[in-house]
């Protein structure tokens, strides 16, 4: 990728290596010659509009950064929604993702291919064999909550130590509200880690009862779901506090205490919207379990396909909105394309899985689990070939690329140049000047 990081160097006449105050100085040298004031001309007037963009550009340490490596290109992507990966202090925490991603993927694509010859009895392990890498994603993230909550306790003398000397109050009261605010903070940590480990416990409960139910270890689906419907009230809490904060801030903008009925139902759907469809789907299929229900399982699983179109009609509405705009903006038109090319490949795989699985769940055992799994396991495998090949190729190339730019050889002023007559330079056969000889 060809990217030119030299440029607003030489429009401020300095090297890539110059300091702060160098670039200070030169911008103020050359905004004083090439002011407008001073030379109302079209070209010298263009000249200090390039002289400022450079100096906005250099003068910002972050943005001279990602100018070094990326070039202007990379500075302009900064205020995009991929700017967060030309940060250049995102490289040791990218890294670090893409091998995350990389070795979940593997273990997803170990755990469904265990899971699908299990099912197709090619093999007759306990299906406690079959979840081990589900055991080992669920010791990995304890380790992680462990690991922060250590973190969180350690944190707060730091962030004590932001706060002081904010306070111009007796430091008696600074000491008495500093202690107050550690209170406030451990509390809030406490509760935060607390119900993080209950919610991977439960997580973990309910995996163990799935195990044993399928086992025969246990006979009643009911048990298996109780850690499951736990697990949702806890996500409640999170739906009622947007609620709640969409609500006053609605009230806030319209000056009115009392909102409109309509726009409670509508905040109030947007709001629990996927806990109805998560909760319904759930107790559909453990009454299917316990018998109680003798439909079908393409009836079973109708709250998936209400979420389907509702999202469709998400997309048909916003495309309709876009086009009643005059003129049609085309960052809008161009997310709403997204978005519908996004829904068409995900829903076309997520729906087939469904399908297929409500065929198979029906006594159709001629379609096989791996078969079922299909579309799964080519949706992990992009996963990995992106984030464990192709994607930490193009970061290495980045950094390959920034290597050899700063190998190259500074450039030299014009007026520091060594120059030689042209009669002198002219070289024989030989290669030795000819004046020479």
């Amino acid at each position: 990728m060809e990217r030119d990081t030299y440029a607003l160097y030489q429009t401020l006449g300095v090297q890539k290596s110059a300091t702060e105050e160098e670039i200070k100085k030169a911008y103020r040298r050359l905004a004083l010659r090439y002011h407008p004031d001073k030379n109302p001309s079209a070209t010298d007037t263009d000249q200090f509009k390039a002289i400022t963009h450079a100096y906005e550009i250099l003068s910002d340490p972050k943005k001279r950064s990602v100018y070094d490596k990326y070039g202007e290109m990379g500075v302009s992507m900064l205020d995009s929604v991929a700017g967060v990966l030309f940060d250049p202090d995102i490289e040791g925490p990218l890294c670090m993702a893409f091998f995350t991603i990389s070795f979940l993927a593997c273990l997803f694509i170990i755990f469904f291919a265990f899971l699908s010859a299990r099912i197709d009895k090619s093999i007759t392990w306990s299906y406690g064999i079959v979840f081990i890498p589900m055991w080992i994603i669920d010791f990995l993230i304890f380790l992680v909550l462990i690991a922060n909550a250590k973190r969180d306790t350690g944190e707060d003398d730091d962030i004590d130590d932001e706060f002081e000397g904010s306070y111009d109050e007796d430091p008696e009261i600074r000491e008495r509200a500093r202690e107050i605010r550690r209170k406030q903070r451990k509390r809030i940590a406490q509760l935060r880690n607390s119900l993080s480990f209950v919610y991977i416990l439960l997580i973990f409960s309910f995996e163990v009862l799935v195990v044993l139910r399928a086992d025969n270890k246990i006979e009643k689906s009911a048990i298996v779901f109780i850690p499951y419907f736990l697990l949702e009230v806890i996500n409640l809490y999170p739906s009622v506090i947007k609620y709640i904060n969409l609500l006053s801030s609605i009230r806030a903008f319209d000056g009115n205490i009392n909102s409109s009925w309509k726009t409670k139902i509508k905040l109030f759907i947007d709001s629990f919207w996927w806990f109805f469809i998560r909760i319904s789907l759930a107790i559909l299929i453990l009454l299917k379990l316990e018998g109680i229900i003798n439909r079908s399982w393409g009836i079973i699983f109708i709250p998936l396909y209400i979420s389907g179109l509702r999202y469709f009609f998400q997309i048909l509405w916003q495309w309709y909105s876009l086009r009643k705009s005059d003129p049609l903006p085309n960052r809008g038109k161009v997310d709403v394309i997204v978005s519908a090319v996004a829904f068409v490949v995900i829903g076309a795989l997520f729906y087939t899985v469904v399908g297929l699985l409500a065929s198979r769940l029906d006594g159709n055992t001629g379609i096989k689990i791996s078969s079922i799994l299909i579309p799964v396991f080519i949706t992990l495998s992009i996963f990995l070939c992106c984030t464990g090949c192709c994607l930490p190729c193009v970061l290495l190339n980045w950094n390959m690329d920034e290597m050899n730019g700063n190998t190259e050889a500074s450039l030299v002023s014009a007026n520091k140049r060594i120059t030689y007559p042209t009669e002198i330079v002219t070289a024989g056969p030989s290669g030795i000047s000819n004046s020479s000889v």
